[in-house]
């Protein structure tokens, strides 16, 4: 999201919180007549989980038995409690449920961060025998079901809004017999989920719950169970799901009526005005504000339009009917939606809503600007991409060969005209990507010319150097510009992009906006491997003989060594190889290799191998290598190589480097203290429930900074071979060398196919 002014004038609306003197009741009829005593459910919830109660309350409709009543009351921001020591915004509700119910009959308590995988009603007829509630222990009250009148003996509802969770908890473990136990496949913590046994999945660590609701206390892991909540939500979404609707809206929406809409009208800039008649020639924009909104909305049958503008007032609805209101507006909005909001401090909500819904109609381009609390404009827009046939696309990249091959193989996959911008840094540009901000610090005057408008739709950018300006080319371009990074350095804080790209064995940590590849991307292709075999043919002559082994040689990192006895034992082992198959012998270096190294591997190669060293403004068969060898061998280091090489079907083989010791120069002493902050952050500790508690104190400060891209985890190189050798790619040096083809690792289509989405484009 980036800066831009798209109204005149704007109506500031913070969202106030309301209490409410009771839960709210969700009704699911039954489909026919029953005399069965409604399931009763009271639902601990607060609005910054408002994805977790939505896929939870989805849940409940996919396995509930559609004979039956149910009644989901949701317990959220309700009068006379005291919350100063709870944990959730919730907490201490549960304890008022006999009170809620009229202290009759039965009631299942559940927090909102669980999902059911079976029919609550069958929770709800468990024998209670003589016991008041079921839980997993007097601790372990997330799911209960009740027995209303004898527990409201207990927990009253003056008594549950003045004790603190333990000391209302402690009250009934005090009463014999009162608590009973609840069979644990009702309350399925984390871990403990069992397919095809578990009955309800509670997620209950904090700072690894798939929606992560709190980005700003937590920085989020990925925990047990998280694609089982993913795929619920996306079947939610498939089906639209939202719990209140046009026909059953919240009673908040129900009786405020047209007061809950602003009436004064909000004029659009001119300049939003002139964008939508260039990007939507002869379609019918549709404005709605105030009571005119509040009339389309109710209508039977809506009327339609090429676009529709809200120049705010959704802000205003309940935060529980915005989902069912952005959905009849998408739905009346044939080519595009722009809509604008000041939601206050529920802006970061506001969008993720906005956003989460506009997944259900990737045809309509939609436009969102938003009014944070600090009175800051933001922009963002998704959905289809309008304009020309395909988007203006950039590839931002400094001069580091590495960075470049992933760049331009994203963007030559993708199939569109790119402008390739190679930018040299200075001193400066080597600064840690978050000093430098969205800027173009490191860049003189004249490298500052290569950027200029008009601005692209999408910049591909690779390289930490390169980061910082991809940040300022969508700040110049007021937001419009799409951000796809590649590279653990600068994309270690994926929040600051559209899309991440960065490999698994870089170890950071999970963000919905990051994909992690086994390699890094590359450019090589059958195409590229067919143009390099041409180009090449007379400089790589078989006359010595096959199979034809070549080397790749990378160069000395902070954490391998690379200097000449490495090269010398390289070569020397190199060569003893290609010997022993009768073989002919390509090297080839890197920019690096370094000139010491590169010398002892002229010396102990001589006229046994074809030497091709890296040299500034002379090429080298680098791909000419990599199509017409019959076998591959890397060091060990160089991330790039070994994606290049195993992007062929040739066979490969790492050869290792050996670590540079700490003793010379104290090298790998901060990456050591970096992993081991990192596996204190990392650590789970137990609490008196015997699950894990949330972060606190250094470990959450770490896991932030961490997540902010501060910190970096070292790179697992032999996690990274590890899992190429499980999956047959990689041979270790050594070894008697498999020379049969083998099916090429690439990974760059499946990238490509969701940046297409990411724009709105289709796959041509």
């Amino acid at each position: 999201m980036s800066s831009f002014a798209p109204f005149k004038r704007f109506r500031s609306s913070e969202t106030k919180t309301i209490l409410r003197e009771r839960p709210e009741c969700v009704v699911l009829p039954a489909e026919g007549a029953s005399d069965a005593a409604p399931v009763r459910i009271f639902l601990g919830t607060e609005p910054a989980q408002w994805r977790a109660e939505r896929v939870f309350m989805a849940s409940v409709v996919e396995h509930r038995n559609p004979e039956r009543r149910y009644e989901i009351y949701r317990m959220e921001a309700l009068r006379g409690f005291d919350r100063r020591n709870w944990t959730t915004g919730f907490t201490g509700y549960r304890f008022a449920i006999p009170s809620f119910a009229g202290c009759e009959g039965r009631a299942i308590y559940n927090d909102v961060d669980q999902l059911y995988l079976a029919d609550p009603g069958e929770l709800f007829v468990q024998e209670l025998g003589d016991h008041g509630y079921l839980a997993l222990s007097a601790r372990e009250t997330s799911v209960m079901l009740l027995d209303c009148a004898r527990m409201a003996e207990v927990w009253s509802l003056e008594i549950a809004g003045q004790l603190e969770k333990k000391e209302l908890s402690d009250r009934a473990a005090r009463v014999p017999g009162l608590l009973g136990p609840l069979a644990p496949e009702w309350n399925a913590r984390d871990g403990e989920y069992e397919e095809g046994k578990s009955k309800l999945v509670h997620y209950t660590t904090l700072h690894t719950q798939p929606w992560r609701p709190f980005p700003e206390r937590f920085a989020y892991r990925e925990g047990p169970g998280a694609e089982l909540w993913k795929a619920a939500e996306l079947c939610a979404d498939e089906a639209s799901y939202e719990s209140f609707s046009k026909e059953r809206p919240s009673e908040a929406m129900a009786s405020g009526g047209e007061r809950l809409f602003p009436s004064d009208a909000l004029p659009a800039n001119r300049q939003v005005l002139r964008m939508l008649a260039r990007l939507t020639p002869g379609d019918q924009v549709l404005e709605l504000e105030g009571k005119e909104l509040h009339r389309w909305l109710f209508e039977a049958r809506p009327e339609s339009a090429g676009g529709i503008l809200v120049p705010g007032g959704i802000e205003a609805l309940p935060e529980v009917d915005q989902g069912w209101v952005l959905r009849r507006l998408f739905e009346g909005a044939r080519r595009f939606l722009f809509v604008a909001a000041a939601p206050g401090a529920g802006s970061a909500r506001f969008v993720e809503r906005f956003e989460g819904v506009a997944r259900s109609y990737r045809a309509v381009h939609w436009e969102l600007f938003v009014r944070d609390e600090k009175g800051r404009m933001r922009h963002a827009e998704g959905g289809r991409f309008l304009g020309r046939k395909t988007p203006r696309t950039w590839v931002v990249v400094d001069d580091r060969a590495g960075n470049e091959t992933q760049a331009v193989g994203l963007a030559e996959e993708l199939g569109w005209d790119y402008q390739l911008i190679r930018l040299r840094f200075g001193r400066l540009g080597d600064l840690h990507p978050r000093l430098r901000g969205a800027s173009r610090v490191g860049l003189s005057r004249k490298e500052c010319e290569k950027l200029a408008a008009p601005w692209p739709d999408l910049v591909i950018s690779a390289g930490r150097r390169a980061a910082p300006v991809a940040r300022w080319v969508r700040e110049r371009a007021q937001g419009r510009t799409r951000l796809v990074h590649l590279g653990r350095k600068g994309g270690a804080a994926a929040g600051l992009f559209d899309l991440v790209v960065t490999p698994r064995h870089a170890r950071l940590w999970p963000h919905p906006r990051r994909i992690e590849t086994l390699l890094p991307l590359s450019r090589v292709n059958d195409a590229e491997l067919a143009k390099a075999a041409d180009r090449w043919k007379d400089t790589l002559s078989t006359e010595a003989g096959s199979p034809r082994v070549a080397v790749l040689v990378g160069g000395e990192t902070r954490k391998y060594r690379l200097g000449p006895s490495e090269a010398r034992q390289l070569a020397v082992e190199a060569l003893a190889l290609t010997r022993r198959l009768r073989g002919q012998l390509w090297v080839t270096t890197s920019p690096r290799t370094g000139a010491a190294a590169t010398e002892a591997l002229a010396q102990a190669l001589g006229k046994d191998a074809k030497f091709f060293p890296w040299q500034s403004g002379t090429e080298t068969p680098y791909l000419g290598l990599l199509a017409e060898a019959d076998l591959l061998i890397v060091t060990g280091e160089t991330e790039s190589m070994l994606a290049e090489a195993c992007a062929t079907d040739r066979p490969v083989m790492v050869f290792p480097l050996p670590r540079i010791s700490m003793a010379r120069g104290g090298r790998g002493i901060g990456g050591r203290i970096v992993d081991a902050l990192l596996a204190r952050a990392a650590a789970e500790i137990p609490n008196d429930r015997g699950t894990v508690r949330p972060q606190k104190g250094l470990a959450r400060w770490v896991a932030r900074w961490t997540d902010a891209g501060v910190l970096r985890p070292t790179r697992d190189l032999d996690g990274l071979h590890a899992d190429l050798v499980r999956a047959g790619r990689l041979q270790t040096f050594g070894a008697e060398p498999r020379l049969e083809p083998v099916t090429p690792h690439r990974e760059a289509a499946d990238v490509a196919s969701r940046l297409r989405q990411l724009m709105g484009v289709d796959p041509a």
